[in-house]
């Protein structure tokens, strides 16, 4: 499988469809869902290939949503001798880069994909209890208190989840975690290795889902 720029392992970490015909290229292979349209038409599917190299740069078309608001507030701290125009220009570029090149993820609620240290982060796998304690140095609990999106629940909330939300065993792919009601996406920084959680649940009322 091609290397992503903002996604690890999509062959593991999102829904793939075998033996299907690629919208763009005409060709029969493993494809990323793609029901969109736009001015040129729809597209049901995308191959790989097609979505890595750009093909859909010249259209109306992205595969995530990014949050540029949050990324436009890191560019312009960390490059105070820029202008907000250039900000902006900088930001654009990234946006474009990341939703029309990143394969897409099948999630519950839509949601903007995050950003650190001036960048958008890269997908790396599902949150458990048994992942956080594999990736931390002092305390699985503490990597994932600190990893929540802009920090947008309490220290009890977050705790609560570990407790009694978080699976303990490891989600190892895509098909693990159709199972789970709760889904806890997770991000690594491209230029650290600061990690980043998203959560996302099927339950509309949950005061947990989607906060970021």
């Amino acid at each position: 499988m091609i290397s992503f720029k903002y996604f690890a392992e999509p062959e593991l970490l999102t829904e793939l469809s075998k033996d299907t015909e690629c919208s763009l290229c005409g060709e029969t292979t493993v494809c990323f869902p793609a029901e969109a349209q736009d001015e040129q038409g729809s597209i049901e599917a995308i191959c790989p290939d097609c979505l890595a190299s750009g093909k859909l740069m010249n259209r109306d078309i992205t595969t995530v949503d990014g949050d540029m608001n949050e990324l436009e507030r890191q560019l312009s701290v960390l490059h105070p001798e820029m202008s907000k125009t250039e900000i902006v220009m900088l930001a654009d570029e990234k946006k474009e880069e990341l939703e029309k090149t990143t394969p897409p993820l099948i999630t519950f609620e839509d949601w903007l994909w995050p950003c650190i240290d001036g960048d958008y982060c890269r997908f790396i796998g599902y949150g458990s209890r048994a992942f956080y304690d594999k990736h931390a140095d002092k305390g699985g609990k503490n990597l994932f208190i600190n990893s929540l999106y802009n920090k947008a629940i309490s220290k009890a909330e977050a705790e609560y989840l570990w407790d009694e939300v978080l699976s303990e065993e490891e989600i190892k792919d895509y098909e693990d975690s159709t199972i789970e009601d709760t889904v806890f996406y997770v991000f690594r920084g491209l230029h650290s290795n600061t990690f980043v959680t998203i959560i996302d649940s099927d339950d509309e009322e949950s005061e947990y889902c989607c906060k970021y």
